[in-house]
């Protein structure tokens, strides 16, 4: 994605709190909230930015840096740094087809890419996007029919990494998503915030509401047809 031509931080962006605040305006709220929030009163989110805060890196000196290797092996493949792509449910609605500009991405610099269960973008979509295919994240689910289909799908793809997602017995209240209209039974006036959330952000209309149709979950359209919002995640999982 190119932010450039936007420039609404007055400069270039040098840092993730640069991007978070070109992503804040450029997105629905609805949509920035369902990515920056966490469940319930998010403490369990602000604990974990607390305590990755309390890292630190120790500086070492007077070394030879010549040569400085900085990729491992992960269940069998290699990884040009240690970091992995990790998935985001609809992702594909913030960006116009985004799972496969982030695999595109992870390819680029020699990292795997997690498709989520919940992708706007279908696995073999992805899949057929690039030279690897892409890891694939799997809710451990009450159908076992369905979630037998979509590892056969992930397979046939070509996917060579199964990531289990096993504490999802229930979804979490994301009170974001509640104030925002996007689940529950909002009334008329909080479907009208919504609406009008929407209609103020008209490029990402454009470019992503738009031109990144069709915007329904690519690996669930079997089992949930044309959802495309959390509440139909949650009436799927319930």
């Amino acid at each position: 994605m190119r932010f450039s031509a936007d420039r609404p931080l007055g400069v270039a962006p040098a840092s993730v709190n640069d991007y978070r605040e070109l992503a804040r305006r450029r997105l629905p709220r609805q949509l920035f909230d369902y990515i920056d929030g966490g469940a319930y009163d998010e403490a369990t989110m602000q604990a974990n930015i607390a305590d990755l805060r309390e890292v630190l890196l120790r500086q070492v000196v007077m070394r030879d840096v010549g040569v400085r290797e900085q990729s491992l092996e992960v269940l069998g493949q290699r990884l040009a740094l240690p970091v992995i792509l990790a998935p985001v449910g609809l992702a594909g609605m913030n960006a116009p087809r985004a799972e496969v500009q982030a695999a595109r991405a992870a390819e680029a610099v020699g990292v795997p890419f997690v498709e989520s269960t919940v992708s706007i973008c279908s696995i073999e979509e992805v899949a057929a996007a690039t030279s690897r295919p892409p890891w694939f994240q799997l809710y451990v689910m009450r159908d076992r029919g369905y979630a037998e289909d979509l590892m056969a799908r992930a397979r046939a793809a070509g996917s060579p990494v199964l990531v289990l997602t096993v504490d999802l017995a229930v979804v979490g209240a994301r009170h974001r998503d509640t104030r925002n209209a996007m689940v529950g039974h909002p009334g008329r006036w909080a479907q009208l915030r919504r609406g009008l959330d929407i209609a103020s952000h008209p490029r990402w209309i454009a470019t992503t509401a738009l031109g990144g149709r069709p915007l329904t979950f690519g690996n669930l359209e079997k089992a949930v047809p044309g959802a495309r919002t959390p509440t139909a995640f949650k009436h799927w999982v319930d």
